[in-house]
């Protein structure tokens, strides 16, 4: 088994900040999941 250099995040409940979050995690390269029970925000897709 090897260790991964690039770090992985998931982020739990995107709330008020969750849409920046999510597009800045992207950026990065480091978002592996999103997970929101909000359905007002599952249109957003920062894929």
């Amino acid at each position: 088994m090897t260790a991964s250099t690039t770090p992985a995040l998931a982020l739990i409940g995107a709330g008020y900040w969750g849409k920046s979050l999510a597009r800045n995690f992207r950026n990065l390269g480091v978002i592996h999941t999103i997970g929101n029970p909000e359905a007002a925000l599952a249109p957003f897709s920062p894929f």
